[in-house]
């Protein structure tokens, strides 16, 4: 019970002070990327999205799912350790090499030869990456949260403003390239000084080999997901253009912005914490659902909140040229909700050891959602994203109410636990909309920027008067969560 609540202690302790460096090291990031994108043209991310269609889904097999493996392992010595770290180098600078050389086939496809330069580049991050993957999750094993959170500022702080600078300074599409290269890089330097882990100058394959059984089976899964993502540009590519293509690719990255800078503030806190209660599963369903209604409390605002200021919001931040991502943004809004129940109950599975349950969902949801966007890019452009909103949510809701049960996890207190989670939000999101529908002369007599005000303000005093109303209570616990030493 001690040890039960040491690692809770440890978890939270260094899990506030990683969510509160890290929340304001994504304020910092957010600002820049809105900079970034405003600077640069839907061509440039077009071209981004085209050399990354091969390197993306090799990108997955960079590590293995090594990592995972660190954490997720009751024990780990040191030539375990070394010899991970060095196959893990050995993986990266094969796939370097690969990616290097289908940079040709990959301008081929797409019948641009700007992309030759621009994946041969690409192939740079994968021998980055490789160095941190040992020390990103020695430092997670060890409840090093504080530290990781401060690296991932600083080399976030760094990049972001050597990418504004490349923006204006009219780097194009390589401000992109250049910044996810020295990200990387700087974090993975920052893994290795930090975590004072030194690997030995040895290796055994033998005693990787119970990583890798563990980790091929999550990098798989990942892959075909990856494999989706990838589909979709590969189809817009060649139907359309590269400009469509960009509105496409960046709307999705945007969307994908709250679940990309936050899930991390979650998932690598969570991940040792769940592995140690792995065989405790009343301890780890309560975490599970605990978590789980604050997170989706704050996710479900910041995605319904984007529905309803989308228009308003991408015209204002981004510009005029960038208005046609608006449609699409929203679609993937809706997308990314599901997304977020469906990537934390991952780190669940993940650590009860059972990658194979992730691999069957993500294998099902590529195969129907590729079909589904096949049909639908034939038709038009805009149905692509019909087809996202019309599959994922039904296949995730599937999956979710299939796979609890073997969690551990009570359908009813799950559904539970989403109500009290997102009731707020869905209550924030129809007194807005009904009050822009009622008023909508007055509403509609406004400038964009005017608009985008009222909105907010209207969405803000809807929440705190419904929280202050009925979900008081979660905000006490959030407020002693962080309090509590």
């Amino acid at each position: 019970m001690a040890d039960s609540d040491s690692i809770e202690h440890k978890t939270l302790t260094g899990g506030k002070a990683y969510a509160f460096i890290s929340i304001f090291s994504q304020i910092i990031s957010w600002v820049f990327t809105f900079v970034v994108i405003r600077l640069l043209d839907p061509q440039d991310y077009g071209l981004m999205s085209m050399a990354s269609f091969l390197t993306s889904f090799i990108f997955v097999f960079s590590n293995l799912g090594l990592g995972a493996g660190v954490v997720q392992r009751e024990t780990v010595n040191q030539a375990e350790l070394s010899s991970v770290f060095w196959f893990s180098i050995l993986v990266g600078l094969i796939m370097s090499i690969a990616v290097f050389g289908l940079a040709y086939p990959n301008a081929l496809i797409f019948e641009n030869e700007q992309l030759v330069p621009i994946t041969q580049l690409v192939s740079i991050m994968f021998i980055t990456s490789s160095i941190g993957t040992v020390p990103q999750n020695i430092l997670s094993r060890n409840y090093q949260f504080k530290d990781i959170a401060l690296i991932n500022m600083s080399a976030s702080f760094i990049t972001s403003i050597i990418s504004v600078w490349m923006a204006y300074s009219g780097f194009g599409v390589y401000t992109l390239i250049y910044s996810a290269i020295l990200l990387g890089l700087i974090k993975s330097i920052g893994y290795l000084w930090v975590s004072k882990w030194i690997p030995s100058v040895a290796f055994s394959l033998q005693l990787v080999k119970p990583f890798l059984k563990f980790g091929v089976t999550l990098s798989i899964a990942d892959s075909i997901t990856r494999l989706l993502e990838t589909f979709d540009r590969l189809i817009i590519g060649k139907l359309y253009n590269e400009v469509l293509l960009g509105y496409y690719a960046t709307a999705i990255n945007l969307s994908s912005m709250p679940i990309d800078k936050l899930s991390p503030l979650i998932n690598p806190v969570l991940l040792p914490m769940f592995s140690r209660w792995q065989n405790d599963s009343e301890k780890s369903s309560s975490a599970y659902l605990k978590v789980l209604k604050y997170y989706l409390f704050l996710m479900s605002h910041i995605y319904m909140g984007a529905l309803l200021v989308a228009d308003n919001l991408i015209l204002v931040v981004l510009g005029e040229k960038w208005v046609n991502t608006t449609y699409i943004f929203k679609g993937f809004c809706i997308v990314q909700l599901f997304k977020v129940l469906s990537s934390y109950h991952k780190v669940l599975l993940t650590s009860q050891g059972k990658a194979s349950q992730i691999l069957k969902y993500d294998v099902v949801m590529t195969i129907l959602l590729m079909l589904s966007i096949l049909i639908a890019a034939l038709d038009s452009f805009e149905s692509v994203v019909i087809a996202w909103v019309s599959v994922y949510p039904v296949v995730t809701i599937i999956w979710m109410l299939t796979s609890l049960s073997n969690s551990g996890v009570a359908i009813s207190n799950y559904s539970k636990t989403i109500l009290i989670g997102s009731v707020s939000s869905i209550v924030m999101f129809a007194v807005t909309f009904a009050s822009q529908w009622l008023f909508r002369d007055f509403y509609q007599s406004m400038t964009a920027v005017y608009q985008l005000i009222f909105q907010f303000s209207l969405a803000g005093f809807t929440f705190l008067i419904f929280v202050a109303a009925f979900q008081r209570n979660i905000v006490v616990e959030l407020l002693q969560l962080f309090k509590s030493r």
